[in-house]
């Protein structure tokens, strides 16, 4: 009887642990992130003044070593910015643009207050997880096709294109110091590879020493993607820095 209701209650699951186990990321297979930046606080640029920015990425636990960004924000109305820039990663190449509208809400007696922000786009380049036809297993470059997936273009004859979607929410102390959280959501897709959907969740903190027009960002996230043929979750460490350049309202 006991076996009986056990088996009842465990054979509808099997179907998930075995797709569980079949993603667990033997071999990347995936349609590039359309933006891939270190994340930074809401509110680190004053409702009217633009900037420029750059950073890194660092991947300590899968095939990705490092990523780099560069980019820029322009004021186009009040605590509205047109973001502009592009990102270079393992085996692809992207340029992104978007919208970000930051929240502020109002300051209390100890110059604290909390900062909000949501941001929309989308971009375009060239990548996936293939480099000349082959891909990657437990670290190794495999030559040859992956299922219905490989062909013999390089990474750089694959368009890519997509749209993304982030959230941020911090506490901003004396217009200095903000721990933040945040999080994106990017669907993407490459010609002969699957529609991918990633997910990044991470936190961090962003600094302007002196109140200045230099910012230091420092994050941590949870990054993973999802497709019709593979899945991988990532660590991802990130630092960047920014150059405020000059608005109308002075301080963050």
């Amino acid at each position: 009887m006991l076996r009986s209701r056990w088996m009842r209650r465990t054979l509808p699951l099997l179907p998930l642990l075995w797709f569980a186990i079949q993603g667990a990321g033997c071999a990347y297979v995936y349609s590039p992130m359309v933006r891939s930046a270190p994340p930074r606080a809401p509110a680190t640029l004053a409702p009217d003044e633009g900037d420029l920015h750059g950073g890194v990425l660092f991947y300590p636990s899968s095939f990705a070593t490092l990523a780099g960004t560069l980019g820029g924000s322009v004021p186009v109305g009040h605590d509205v910015h047109l973001e502009l820039g592009g990102n270079l990663g393992p085996q692809w190449a992207m340029g992104h643009g978007g919208i970000r509208k930051t929240f502020r809400g109002p300051l209390d007696g100890t110059s604290t207050r909390p900062v909000a922000d949501l941001a929309v786009g989308g971009g375009a380049g060239v990548g996936g997880g293939y480099s000349a036809g082959g891909y990657y297993h437990d670290g190794q470059y495999q030559p040859g096709p992956l299922e219905a997936y490989g062909d013999d273009r390089p990474w750089t004859g694959r368009f890519a294109a997509g749209l993304y979607a982030d959230v941020g929410v911090g506490a901003q102390f004396d217009s200095a110091v903000t721990p933040f959280g945040r999080g994106r959501v990017t669907f993407s897709h490459a010609d002969g590879l699957p529609h991918t959907l990633w997910l990044e969740i991470g936190g961090g903190v962003s600094i302007h020493p002196g109140r200045g027009p230099v910012g230091i960002h420092l994050s941590a996230s949870y990054l993973g993607y999802f497709n019709a043929a593979d899945r991988m979750d990532l660590i991802v460490v990130g630092t960047g820095l920014s150059v405020n350049l000059g608005g109308g309202e002075g301080q963050l």
